[in-house]
């Protein structure tokens, strides 16, 4: 008789059964691949400027036309790929690593540590984010050794109280169980069950918060580099591109159409799988 799976692997087993998560880790894995090899194989694409070409509609050589500056719309959508995604990932991944373990250690320890620990939560949820992220960027963002790691700092400095509030709800129903009580006869330490034992089991329900939390980073990045407020030249994310191209988007609107339509198609993509994976890892479908 087979040894019972644990919940992550019964989890990630009903995750790639769903025809919707397979399309949508399909499209996410070509984007990736896009964004990180594209730019190398397209050479100095992104940056050649050939102004006979300038605005130039959509052709076969030039899929998605061309900017005002004749430079390739293509490779540039695929360079902006490399902003976009690169910081939405680390946004969410520090989002990670501050809300996990904070979550976890407030459910843990429970009592007035707990109490005050949410209060601070409850705090930082009611300040404006965004405005946060504006002033941040604002006052510091032109400075290009630190606009990139600003932007995924501020972007991520907001997000983890999501996740701290999950995994603390989670550690509550998990720390009365016999593997729990075990550790601590055992004469394991707070922080070590919190990580060893705790924070594992909840490993499931934070990777589906993470996939459905990159998405909005992702368009709060949008939005800040939309308005002028992310990374400066030479680099240019998606929202920076639909920017420029709504300067002057009536008379050449593939400078918006395209950027906006692969920043649709990724947010659509990566929203499927969350909810995916949210339905996977459902206790009542795990219980089954």
């Amino acid at each position: 008789m087979s040894a019972p799976q644990s919940p992550l692997r019964r989890g990630l087993r009903r995750f790639v059964r769903r025809r919707s998560a397979a399309v949508a880790c399909t499209l996410l894995s070509l984007l990736a691949a896009s964004a990180l090899f594209g730019p190398i194989l397209l050479g100095d694409a992104v940056a050649r400027q050939d102004l006979a070409l300038g605005a130039a509609p959509p052709s076969w050589s030039h899929p998605f036309g061309t900017d005002l500056l004749g430079r390739d719309a293509f490779a540039r959508v695929l360079d902006g790929a490399r902003l976009s995604l690169g910081v939405s990932a680390a946004a969410t991944l520090l989002s990670l690593l501050i809300g996990v373990p904070y979550g976890a250690l407030a459910g843990y320890l429970g009592g007035r540590i707990d109490a005050a620990m949410m209060r601070l939560v409850d705090v930082l949820y009611g300040l404006p984010s965004v405005l946060f992220v504006l002033l941040l960027m604002a006052w510091f963002g032109r400075d290009p050794a630190l606009g990139l790691p600003l932007l995924f700092v501020g972007l991520g400095a907001f997000s983890w109280l999501t996740t701290a509030r999950l995994v603390r709800g989670l550690v509550l129903s998990l720390r009365e169980r016999d593997f729990v009580a075990s550790a601590q006869i055992s004469g394991a330490g707070p922080w070590a069950i919190v990580l060893g034992h705790l924070i594992p089991q909840t490993t499931g329900p934070v990777l589906a918060l993470a996939t459905l939390t990159m998405p909005r980073v992702l368009v709060e990045e949008a939005f800040l580099s939309f308005l002028g407020l992310g990374v400066g030249a030479p680099r240019a994310s998606w929202g920076t591109l639909i920017g420029y191209g709504m300067e002057s988007f009536r008379e050449h609107p593939w400078l918006v159409l395209f950027p906006g339509l692969v920043l649709a198609a990724t947010l659509a993509a990566l929203y499927s799988a969350g909810d995916a994976l949210r339905d996977a890892f459902d206790p009542r479908e795990l219980a089954r």
